[in-house]
This record gives structure tokens, sequence and C-alpha cells, in this order.
């Protein structure tokens, strides 16, 4: 097999980046979509020339024509198409967060345990060149021991509407620095105290803070808001301060080299994450999901970013969201 064939599952906004970033990786192809909605279906498959359409998930997966699958519904419905995914002997990149609760994770490893293909958890920026450069060094010894790490990840308030209806902005957002906290810091997560507000009356809170204790001596904390301003110039205002025993290392993802001024503004489009460029989206989703696919064709368990890792994020996610709410530490 020099090529291996994808379905991806759920064809919302990001299931259509899914779609344009695996057209333009050499040894992918994607030769089915499912979504339950008929009008988008038919307007996604149109526009990419994808033959194969479903609205049923089963269907797509009983399909023998498909290696591999991506899983892009919302998080909330990640657990019964992941489980009939795996049942279906396909490989398997599921989106984050791997579930909503550390139980459903439990349920997704279990059914995972004994089968021959290999299931990866889309941790994005563990692909993003900078994260993976500080973690190099973090590793080779360049700042000593870390002792705190601060982390935002903050978004205009209207973009971030339709996923308030479906998580928090600590669920969405604060899971990507707290994967990230977690891989750098190797002490694991010991307590959790988080507060978050819901300023717009929105089915969940729009504002967050994480603190979190790493073993005894090892600090994090997320920031992740939902509510910036419609003229904010950025897709996402990320930022990382990580501090060790011998030395700071310093990450400005808001601070991307292109800004464009004009008469609606500035605006500093996005060159990390799934930008286009020559026609083809690239950046750290094209690495994640190349890195996917070569993994399927190898036959190499993906080691970036493993299930066990995946699991661990929900398990402190899962304490925030609960300290969050009773305005309680949640010792791990």
């Amino acid at each position: 097999m020099d090529k291996v064939r994808v379905g991806v599952i759920g064809i919302g906004w990001f299931g259509e980046i899914h779609v344009d970033t695996y057209m333009g990786i050499p040894n992918a192809e994607v030769v089915a979509i499912c979504t339950r909605t008929v009008k988008r279906l038919k307007s996604v498959a149109e526009k990419y020339g994808i033959k194969k359409t479903y609205t049923d998930y089963n269907e797509l997966l009983a399909d023998d024509e498909i290696d591999a699958v991506s899983i892009c519904t919302h998080a909330r419905d990640h657990l019964l198409p992941t489980l009939a995914a795996i049942k279906s002997g396909k490989h398997v990149l599921l989106e984050k967060p791997m579930a909503l609760t550390v139980k459903e994770c439990d349920q997704i490893m279990d059914a995972a345990k004994d089968c021959n293909q290999y299931i990866m958890v889309g941790h994005i920026c563990r692909f993003e060149n900078n994260y993976a450069i500080a973690k190099r060094e973090i590793d080779e010894g360049r700042i000593g021991d870390v002792l705190s790490i601060y982390a935002r990840r903050n978004i205009e308030g209207g973009r971030a509407l339709p996923h308030l209806n479906v998580l928090s902005s600590i669920t969405g957002d604060a899971v990507h620095d707290i994967d990230l906290m977690n891989w750098m810091i190797p002490s694991k997560a010991k307590s959790v105290y988080a507060m978050a507000s819901n300023r717009r009356n929105l089915p969940h809170p729009d504002v967050g803070w994480v603190s979190i204790k790493y073993g005894d001596d090892a600090f994090g904390v997320s920031e992740s808001i939902w509510n910036l301003p419609p003229t904010t110039p950025y897709d996402i205002d990320a930022r990382m301060e990580i501090i060790g025993t011998k030395g700071v290392i310093y990450i400005n993802e808001s601070a991307h080299p292109l800004v464009i001024d004009d008469i609606k503004g500035r605006k500093i489009p996005d060159t990390v994450y799934w930008p286009v460029v020559h026609g083809k989206r690239t950046g750290a989703l094209s690495t994640e999901l190349s890195y996917f696919i070569e993994c399927s064709l190898k036959g190499k368990k993906p080691s970036i970013i493993t299930l066990e890792e995946s699991r661990e994020v929900i398990r402190v996610v899962e304490a925030a969201e609960e300290s969050a709410r009773t305005g309680q530490v949640v010792n791990l």
C-alpha cells in the first residue's frame, strides 16, 4: 500500500479543513465523507470531488475501500463513532479532546488495547514548531528543571459562539496548553484549581483560568478567554512562558511575522496551524496528519502523542471543570 484511503466523519468547519489538508498530502486520498446534513454533504463532496458520501458513519466504516478515518464530530459525540471505527479495523485519527470524561477515554482505550491498527488523538500543538522545539530544549536541559509555565490561548468572541454551544473555553482551548504543560513537565498533575465565568449567558463559560500543581515544585497556569472584541487582529492569541531553574523560553504565536494593515484595520493571518500556501494547507495540521498517514503506511505506532497522554489531559480538564463549578481545589 503506497497511499492511505481516508474517510472523514463530521464535516463541520474543522472537518472540512481536515479534508482540505489531506488533499495536499501526497500519500493520502480522501475517498469518502460523512455528515448527517445532506445539503452540507453534497456541498463539500462537490467542492472537493469526493464520490462517496454517507449520512451514517457505520456505513462509511463498513466500506472496505477505506483504510483510515478522521473523526471530527463534536467532542460530546466522539465516543460511539470512535468505538465503531476501532471495531472496523481502520486506523483512527480522533480530533482533540479525546472525550469529555475520563470514563469515556477509558472505554476508548479498552477498545483499542488489543487492536492491530493505530489510534491517535489530534493534539495539534505538539506538531507546531515552536512548542516542539521548546520541548526538545527542555529535554536537553537547556533551561534546567521547569518551575512554572504560563499559557494563554484567547479568541474573538463571535468566532467562539458556535463552540460555546457545546463546550467551555477550558475544555475547548485550555486543553491544548494543559496537554503541552503535561508534556513539558515530568511530574504528573497533583491538584487543580480553576475559575470560570459566563459573561454572555451562553450554554458554557467563555472565560476560564486553570492553575495546576505538578508534583511538589512545578506549576502551570492556563488562560482561555473566548470573548475578545471583534476588532482583535489575530485568529488565536496564543503565548507561553516557560521558566526553569537555568533559563526561560518565550513563545508568542500571536506575534506572527505577517501583518496586514488595510482600510478595515489590522489583520494578522494564521501562518502556523493551517494556512493555505500555493493552494495547499500547510502548517501544524498538515504535519500532524502527515505523521498519522506515515504511521499507518509504515506500521509505526504513534509516539508523539499517545492514548495514555490524551487521557491524562482529560483527567486534568475534567478536574478543572469540577473546580470551576464548585470553587474548590480538586486533588488528583
